[in-house]
């Protein structure tokens, strides 16, 4: 059989109005397997593997799941007397870095100046500039909390911290890293900063952002 090249511009439209016949309303965790088939199958026959069209885009549906932490919410959250230098500092650290990556952060993996804070993971290095409100301020935060010759960020009783115990003080402050991350990015992305550049500052893959924008 002859397999026949289709213009990129007919083949997305093909595959735009077939999504939107199935799902009316897709939600992004819809799109994204459907959209990773076609464009496999696509490449096997030699065909142009259709992008996310912005008629796909503009009908997708509002994420179900809890809302980003945006600076406002962040700041509430923090306001209480009742909250500690350390939760603090695992807060804005969980802006930037996983439960995992936060647990297995070590001082000499840091690098503080008064413009900025460089943490060094064993995957990435992750830029973090002074925020100009301090409360919110990572570099301000790892300053006042870094005493003595300590090896690790968080420490627990016999040395580091763990997961499970970095989890449990973040939803103890009403924030998971997932949502704290994506509302730091959003608000980033507000100020201009390039996708790729924010992506890179705050650990977000390019479907969660997305999906933050969606929803």
């Amino acid at each position: 059989a002859v397999v026949r090249r289709a213009p990129y511009p007919a083949l997305e439209d093909v595959v735009v109005s077939w999504i939107l016949h199935e799902w009316p309303r897709p939600a992004l965790g819809t799109v994204q397997p459907a959209m990773g088939a076609i464009r496999w199958a696509c490449r096997l026959r030699g065909l142009p593997a259709p992008l996310l069209h912005p008629r796909l885009c503009g009908n997708l549906g509002k994420s179900q799941s809890a809302p980003p932490i945006r600076s406002g919410e962040l700041l509430r959250l923090l306001a209480s007397d009742a909250r500690s230098l350390r939760e603090r500092v695992l807060v804005l650290l969980a802006r930037h870095l996983s439960v995992s990556e936060i647990a297995a952060l070590r001082w000499v993996d840091v690098t503080l100046s008064a413009s900025a804070v460089v943490l060094q993971l064993p995957t990435a290095t992750v830029t973090v500039p002074a925020h100009p409100v301090p409360a919110l301020c990572l570099v301000r935060a790892l300053t006042e909390w870094r005493r003595g010759p300590a090896r690790w960020v968080v420490r627990g009783p016999h040395g580091a911290t763990s997961k499970v115990h970095v989890r449990q003080v973040l939803r103890a402050c009403g924030v998971s890293p997932r949502r704290l991350r994506a509302g730091a990015a959003l608000e980033a992305l507000e100020l201009g900063l390039s996708q790729r550049l924010v992506e890179q500052r705050f650990r977000i893959g390019r479907g969660a952002l997305m999906n933050a924008v969606r929803g």
